[in-house]
């Protein structure tokens, strides 16, 4: 008995855990491998100069099965020369696209693209050609089907070009539109969050697969199952869901052995450029009919456990609600208590950490105040060899205040000395100048004189 409790309790624990991961689980998308559609074109034509050369080539166009509005898609161009060539031949392809509105079935031209035919290049080429579908195209659209195909092609060569012709063209076949197609997955037959199965029971799970902005093809489905299980598809594959619409895909599920776990289903589908994945998960419990029977056997205990405690009521009359009431009051009381213990202890920290602050700030006041005496100390230093420096101003002062005055009394006496040494010098001058006039007079006078000797003895006989 003990061992099937606990086998109880245990798949108990596992529907709990199940339920949670029922509750998180969402839609898993990611992309796997690229695909896309193809267009084929073939074409002949003859140079002709001296000499002449039939060229034989085919271009294939890797198109997007989804073209986005307003952006670029990429398109792959691969031209392949088979045979025939020519020195300065170049073959321009002009890339179209075909489509229907409500009245007509018009076409409008996207890009070109060009390639070279000359014998000396290889004979297999690639190029990237990007398109942009307008939204002005979109809205004209009646469907969202379009085809790309090779409306025309143009030769170009020094020499004549004869018998230009298209073989075959085989359009590529797309879906223009606004958002890439995007899948959305619903588990059905999930009354109670999860699937109950007994031993050896086999049940139908109907997966609602809706498809978003454009068609998508389911490609296949795997499973990531318990040991417990066994799971198989009902539904045939592949299945192919329109623009907006919904498929159910039917899933078989068996419990081969007691267990509680979650399945894991991939479903696989194209849409029109990758191939995807969208998971799902679905939580499934199998219990033996062992189980059931001592549930029903817990169930009679507890009605027994219900009647023993409506007596003891009738006893102590007091009822289960109230005591439950008082437990419930108790167990409030007590949840109040904790927060207000919690709230107690975070004040006693709050008030560790103020006291901290305080010494520190204690401690920090009186560093400063040690620093103010030390501050009027010096300022007081200072203010007494201001107050020395100030007499020695005052002294050097007055000692200039007396040096300014004996300036003045020189310039004074410069003055005077100056008048007097022009007086002075004046009369020098007068007085040489007299003494100019009498040493000239006075030269004069001794030449004349030294006329009348040098006469004299001229006159004079010679004894």
């Amino acid at each position: 008995m003990g061992t099937v409790k606990t086998l109880r309790a245990k798949h108990l624990v596992a529907l709990l855990i199940l339920f949670a991961l029922l509750s998180s689980s969402t839609l898993i998308v990611s992309a796997e491998e690229a695909d896309h559609t193809y267009a084929y074109t073939l074409i002949r034509f003859e140079v002709v100069g001296i000499g002449s050369s039939t060229v034989h080539a085919r271009l294939r166009l890797k198109v997007p099965t989804y073209l986005l509005v307003d952006r670029e898609n990429t398109i792959q161009a691969i031209f392949e020369r088979e045979t025939g060539c020519w020195s300065g031949t170049i073959v321009t392809f002009y890339i179209t696209i075909r489509y229907t509105t409500l009245d007509r079935t018009a076409s409008s031209t996207l890009a070109a693209v060009s390639f070279s035919a000359e014998c000396g290049v290889s004979s297999v080429q690639e190029k990237e050609i990007s398109v942009i579908i307008p939204r002005e195209l979109y809205r004209q659209l009646a469907s969202n089907v379009v085809e790309i195909i090779v409306s025309d092609y143009h030769v170009h060569s020094p020499v004549s070009v004869r018998e230009k012709t298209i073989l075959e063209n085989i359009g590529a076949k797309s879906y223009v539109v606004e958002y890439a197609p995007k899948v959305l997955v619903e588990i059905r037959d999930i009354s109670v969050g999860h699937i109950p199965l007994k031993l050896d029971e086999t049940r139908e799970i109907g997966i609602n697969v809706t498809s978003l902005y454009g068609p998508v093809e389911i490609r296949w489905i795997e499973f990531q199952q318990p040991s417990f299980l066994s799971v198989y598809v009902n539904t045939p594959l592949p299945l192919t869901i329109g623009i907006n619409e919904s498929r159910v895909v039917r899933i078989g599920v068996k419990g081969i052995s007691p267990g509680a776990g979650v399945l894991r289903i991939d479903l696989a589908y194209y849409d029109g450029v990758e191939v995807r994945k969208a998971s799902a998960f679905i939580p499934i419990i199998v219990e033996e009919d062992k189980i059931y029977s001592l549930i029903q056997e817990y169930e009679a205990k507890i009605r027994e456990l219900e009647q023993e405690v409506r007596e003891l009521e009738a006893r102590l009359g007091v009822s289960t609600l109230s005591a439950m009431d008082i437990s419930s009051k108790l167990s409030q009381l007590i949840l109040e208590l904790e927060v207000l213990i919690n709230q107690y202890q975070k004040a006693l920290a709050d008030m560790n950490v103020l006291k901290s602050d305080q010494e520190l700030l204690s401690r920090n006041i009186a560093s400063l105040e040690h620093t103010v005496n030390s501050t009027m100390h010096m300022l007081s230093i200072l203010s007494s060899e201001v107050s020395s420096v100030d007499s020695r101003l005052n002294i050097l002062e007055n000692a200039a205040n007396q040096l300014m005055s004996q300036v003045d009394q020189l310039e004074e006496s410069l003055t005077r000395n100056a008048s007097s040494i022009n007086q002075r010098i004046s009369l020098y001058e007068r007085e040489s100048a007299k003494l100019q006039y009498g040493l000239i007079a006075l030269g004069g006078l001794l030449a004349a004189l030294y006329a009348i000797v040098v006469m004299y003895l001229v006159k004079t006989p010679k004894l």
